[in-house]
């Protein structure tokens, strides 16, 4: 915003799996793609405009979004596969994640055996107090930029995917047990941590709000919540309660992370 800026790209030079960068064209096209991206959008929530969230759905205080992809003719990449974007539609406060997770539960006991991101862990339930708090299973550390997906049968955790553009996730990501959603997997929710949780371990969620978006499959939601146990975010109660900065936060990262 001040003029013209340069950034000088160095690498350690005591680190030998640099020894063969020597000039531009010996970086990688993705990464010099991922490290304009960071620069083009780093500041973007500096330049946002506050406002107070009302009731459900809740606008967003941001930029137009991007126009939605026509679903019926997908744009293909050189490399033959459907491009990827994903887009906020709007948020929704606690009492439309609640109904969301409720729907979500009672389409999950008569599904077919092998539907849901949690198909034979039967033993790992939704939680005794649920809608208002869940179990949920982190796939994804806050801060990290791998998730993870449940293999089933034996209960271990793989590698799904790796973000490839210059963001981390801005909360750990979890999957709640015993809920199916649209795309026929379990629902996914956004902890609010204070701190990264362990891969794979059960947080007791406190849900907040419900996060609606859309992607190029087609309509997705994320859950938003706060550990029920961690005192640092007993005021984190609804989406009204959760900071706005929080909330753009996460916003442009749900709007972004799929750009490269």
């Amino acid at each position: 915003e001040k003029g013209e800026d340069q950034k000088l790209i160095a690498v350690i030079k005591s680190d030998p799996r640099w020894d063969e960068v020597r000039d531009l064209h010996d970086i990688e096209d993705h990464v010099k793609r991922e490290i304009q991206q960071f620069f083009e959008t780093y500041k973007e929530l500096e330049n946002k405009v506050q406002s107070t969230p009302g009731s459900t759905p809740v606008v967003l205080p941001m930029s137009d979004p991007p126009a939605v992809p026509n679903l019926g003719s997908p744009k293909v990449s050189s490399v033959g596969k459907k491009r990827k974007w994903a887009t906020i539609k709007g948020w929704y406060d606690r009492k439309g994640a609640i109904e969301l997770l409720q729907a979500a539960y009672e389409a999950y006991e008569p599904c077919p055996a092998g539907l849901g991101t949690f198909p034979r862990m039967r033993r790992l339930n939704i939680g005794d107090h649920s809608p208002n708090i869940v179990n949920a299973m982190v796939r994804a550390s806050k801060g990290t930029n791998i998730k993870h997906e449940v293999l089933g049968k034996v209960g271990l955790l793989k590698v799904e995917k790796v973000l490839h553009s210059a963001v981390v996730y801005p909360g750990d990501l979890c999957s709640i047990p015993q809920t199916l959603a649209e795309d026929g997997k379990a629902v996914e929710c956004l902890c609010l941590s204070v701190f990264p949780l362990p891969l794979g371990c059960i947080v007791q969620l406190r849900v907040v709000a419900l996060l609606n978006l859309e992607d190029q499959s087609g309509p997705n939601v994320k859950v938003i919540g706060v550990p029920d146990e961690e005192p640092r975010l007993g005021e984190y109660q609804d989406l009204d309660s959760v900071p706005m900065h929080v909330q753009k936060e996460v916003s442009e990262f749900f709007n972004t992370y799929k750009n490269l």
